[in-house]
């Protein structure tokens, strides 16, 4: 109901311009990320703030994305989608993300094969707060294929897992 009070609001030409910027403004999106994407706060740093408000203003209709998201219009149920995979599915969180222990444990109800890694002391970006962690929980699940450090060296993929866990 709030929701699309809100979406009418953000598609107002001025008023919603006004209430998008304010939203996406460096200090919400601040807050923001201190608040619900990291377990340490202090682990904010002015790059990533800066790619996110970055983002936040590129592309064709930005806006459009931020009220779809922000009036759920973006969720879907995905059960009968898990249900029917066949494939190994590995899911890594934050053990600080809120309730994530009981989604994953629903999401291994659903499907048995399905897997999953808390990372210790990190919430909605784990791959940010601790990448060398994270990249240790992906060679263990990845083990049979041998993927180590040694398998990318010297090949692009190397330099995008660097660009992936590393803010310079």
């Amino acid at each position: 109901r709030h929701a699309k009070l809100y979406k009418f609001m953000l598609d107002l030409p001025i008023a919603g311009t006004l209430l998008y910027h304010i939203a996406t403004s460096r200090k919400s999106l601040t807050e923001e990320l201190k608040a619900t994407c990291f377990y340490n706060p202090y682990m904010v740093r002015t790059s990533m703030l800066d790619a996110y408000h970055e983002a936040a203003h590129l592309g064709e209709s930005p806006k459009s994305v931020y009220a779809s998201v922000r009036c759920h219009y973006t969720k879907c149920n995905i059960v009968n989608a898990l249900k029917k995979i066949d494939n190994s599915i590995y899911l890594l969180g934050g053990d600080g993300e809120e309730s994530i222990q009981e989604r994953f444990d629903e999401y291994k109800e659903i499907n048995p094969i399905i897997e999953y890694s808390l990372i210790a002391n990190t919430k909605h970006l784990p791959q940010l707060e601790k990448p060398g962690e994270v990249l240790k929980a992906i060679q263990t699940y990845f083990s049979w294929q041998n993927v180590s450090r040694e398998t990318f060296n010297g090949s692009a993929d190397l330099s995008l897992i660097r660009t992936i866990f590393k803010w310079k």
